[in-house]
């Protein structure tokens, strides 16, 4: 006599009318937005090339930052990507700020501004710092400022070091968080 299974007892599933559904997805993206304007992110990061030969003290790098809506407090690092030819334990870079007035603007747009940094390249035990094993990458927090809203800056780096010509160093970068 063969058996068959009972039936499994009729379950209610509960039925989700479309505006709770809605909702609950409204909600969850309110939290996700929430949570992600909280995370201070990069704004900016580039890298640009020197010359590796020997960069130059009158070979000033430029960057443009775009224009904020509001005002921020940013933090900027720069850092540094080089070789073994190296010459130095370390760099002195200027990070020059120049805000570019626009149109319409209501607020007076702050002065330049110049920050420098010592950016070391090779640790106290004489090996390179920094991340890579034929090219090296270390970088660095400069400095912390407020922006002006509506105010594009230029950023301008170059480097202070007693020679003219620095040998091995291949890239500067800047990063604005």
């Amino acid at each position: 006599m063969d058996r068959q299974p009972s039936p499994a007892p009729n379950r209610i599933m509960p039925h989700r009318s479309p505006i709770l559904r809605g909702l609950s997805l409204l909600v969850a993206g309110g939290l996700l937005l929430c949570f992600l304007a909280c995370q201070k992110g990069v704004r900016f990061y580039s890298y640009q090339p020197v010359d590796p030969h020997g960069w130059s003290c009158l070979d000033t790098l430029r960057f443009e930052l775009p224009a904020d809506t509001i005002a921020s407090l940013n933090t900027y690092s720069l850092g540094a990507r080089f070789s073994q030819r190296v010459e130095y334990s370390g760099l002195w870079l200027v990070l020059e700020q120049r805000a570019n007035p626009t149109e319409g603007l209501v607020e007076t747009p702050p002065p330049p501004r110049r920050d420098t940094l010592f950016l070391p390249l090779i640790h106290e035990n004489g090996k390179l710092k920094g991340n890579g094993a034929v090219i090296h990458e270390t970088e660095a927090v400069c400095t912390a400022a407020q922006t002006t809203p509506n105010t594009p800056l230029t950023l301008l780096v170059y480097h202070i070091m007693p020679m003219q010509e620095v040998s091995g160093v291949l890239e500067i970068g800047l990063k604005v968080e």
